[in-house]
């Protein structure tokens, strides 16, 4: 992961002395295109504070991944600032003044090719993190209205198995496991739905929880906004109609209660991870460093269960950061002997689970 940004500031390495002395004449560089494009921006503390940090991850000489150059861009246009132009005009000062500091103590020129091919590197990751904010607030403007008719929809069928007399259906995943109580509905009132809370332990203010109703193309999302243990009822904000990934998984997968260590190997890399649920379809793994690992690449995975190991090749579908680790999701097809192994830990896993949450 960022390895293309890490070879090419390798290659630059021996100038880290002109790099580092030029961030001041960067940032001036940077804020006097900004005030001609965007007068009055240049008073923001904010924007000084974030193109010094852009700067210092672009040219501190560290293992700079590109994911951190993308989340330092995407920061400044959730600013409202397009920093596009300012930033290309910065960026291409730079490659003069570094051709001249090239010419003056006669280096070698390839190493203008390299801050080149970087530039080029970090003016494509700023116009996809500017693509993906612009996407965003499209998605959020059309999703607000639909919000809003989806969330009167949903009251009104709320309301019609109200008077009928009829419970609701209510859909909760504890630790990746689908429970399903019924309640009975006690009153309505604007977007809020009060309903009896039954003998599972899944009321619990801000919780996420679903509504299944009849008639809706997709699952209701609500979240838990009060609870009166003593009269046995909570309240749940209705938010709107949702896609539940996990209404879409071919197989049920469980969380581990203990850790579950899971080594994966790719070629002659390999690591141990920590175990994030497991079906007999695929695992999810938390890693400190997935090196360059990336969807598609091929892995062995191994891990031991109560009633035997997993020792297989899978596929991996994702790598995501989630904090100070990465989470990766490996897809496998196993044999029987495998496949039962697994399938008997998701079952049993599952009782441990659903007793767990009746006692909670």
């Amino acid at each position: 992961m960022g390895q293309r940004i890490r070879d090419l500031l390798s290659r630059l390495s021996e100038d880290r002395e002109f790099f580092a002395s030029y961030r001041d004449t960067f940032v001036d560089n940077f804020l006097s295109s900004l005030e001609d494009d965007v007068p009055g921006v240049i008073n923001s503390q904010t924007i000084r504070v974030l193109v010094r940090k852009v700067y210092a991850v672009l040219f501190s000489f560290r293992d700079t991944t590109e994911e951190e150059v993308f989340n330092l861009f995407y920061s400044l246009a959730t600013h409202g600032v397009d920093i596009k132009k300012p930033l290309t005009k910065s960026l291409l000062r730079l490659v003069r003044d570094y051709i001249d500091h090239i010419s003056e103590k006669e280096g070698n020129f390839k190493k203008v090719k390299d801050l080149i091919d970087l530039v080029d590197l970090i003016l494509h990751i700023t116009e996809t993190a500017y693509s993906r904010y612009l996407r965003e607030l499209r998605e959020k403007a059309g999703l607000e209205e639909d919000i809003k008719a989806d969330v009167g929809t949903v009251i009104n069928l709320v309301e019609e198995l109200k008077t009928k007399g009829e419970d609701v259906e209510i859909l909760a995943y504890y630790k990746e496991v689908p429970v399903v109580c019924r309640s009975r509905i006690l009153d309505i009132h604007d977007k809020d739905v009060t309903v009896e809370m039954c003998d599972l332990n899944i009321f619990r203010k801000d919780a996420d929880l679903y509504l299944k109703i009849k008639n809706l193309p997709k699952t209701v999302g609500v979240k838990v906004s009060e609870v009166d243990h003593s009269a046995g009822a909570a309240k749940l904000e209705v938010l709107g109609l949702v896609d539940l990934p996990q209404e879409r998984r071919r197989f049920v997968r469980v969380v581990p209660e203990d850790p579950v260590p899971v080594h994966v190997e790719k070629e002659d890399w390999k690591t141990v991870g920590s175990m994030a649920d497991v079906s007999v379809g695929g695992v999810g793994v938390y890693l400190k460093d997935p090196d360059d690992l990336k969807a598609g690449d091929v892995v062995r995975v191994r891990f031991d269960l109560p009633k035997g190991t997993v020792d297989t090749l899978g596929v991996v579908r994702y790598v995501l950061e989630r904090g100070e680790v990465y989470r990766i999701g490996v897809q496998y097809d196993l044999d029987l002997k495998q496949e039962d192994v697994v399938s008997d830990y998701v079952m049993d896993r599952q009782f441990e689970i659903l007793r767990e949450l009746k006692g909670l």
